[in-house]
């Protein structure tokens, strides 16, 4: 007699973790709530659409009968050439029908008189940064992490340089927010509302600052 083997159970699926700084992630998750990289994107096929054959003949058939409704009315005003009788004078002038009545010209309109026009006020300029900027208060954004220090002086004299680069550059001090090393200052640039926009803007200023990366910035 043969006894059935037990099935066997599936090996758990281990957990992921994020390529840039080695933390374990959920699979699924987008990018990596640690330093803010980028793991995974869902990708979502567009559904297949098909135009109806009947609606397809619809459409025809509404040409079709629009089209001789436009051959009617063209054949329907064709009323064949009037014969016009032209009277003439002595001389074989040309002379107006009794029976019409002679139409006064129209006069001619005086030309426009040009207004005066009110000079427009000059929109004042935009006043460049004067200094490295402050994390807005309670705000949560995407931002690009140009330099991470101990050294508040060394902060300071980054975002400063960043600034005069035309940069949007200011300090924060780490003790303030979330997932970040207490004690550090945390030289960063600009507010955005996805990783995307912060991973491009820190592609573009990585020539100048090497090791710029996007990074989640909530305050505590």
């Amino acid at each position: 007699m043969q006894t059935e083997a037990p099935p066997t159970t599936p090996a758990a699926d281990p957990q992921a973790t994020c390529p840039g700084c080695g933390r374990p992630v959920d699979r699924g998750q987008p990018f990596c709530l640690e330093c803010g990289r980028r793991i995974g994107h869902d990708y979502k096929r567009p559904p297949n659409w098909r135009i109806p054959v009947a609606l397809i003949a619809l459409i025809v058939v509404a040409a079709g009968v629009a089209a001789g409704f436009g051959i009617t009315a063209l054949t329907g005003n064709d009323e064949g050439p009037k014969s016009v009788t032209v009277t003439t004078g002595p001389n074989g002038e040309p002379l107006a029908d009794p029976g019409e009545t002679p139409t006064a010209a129209a006069p001619t309109p005086a030309p426009a008189q040009p207004q005066p026009t009110t000079p427009q006020p000059t929109p004042p300029a935009e006043e460049e940064p004067s200094g490295p900027a402050a994390w807005p208060e309670g705000k949560e954004a995407y931002t690009v992490v140009l330099l991470t220090t101990k050294s508040k002086d060394t902060a300071d004299e980054t975002a400063k340089k960043a600034v005069e680069g035309g940069l949007s550059a200011g300090v924060l001090k780490s003790d303030g927010f979330k997932r970040f090393e207490p004690g550090l200052y945390v030289v960063f640039a600009g507010q955005y509302e996805n990783v995307d926009a912060a991973s491009d803007k820190a592609q573009q200023v990585s020539d100048k600052n090497p090791g710029a990366y996007a990074r989640f910035v909530e305050p505590k």
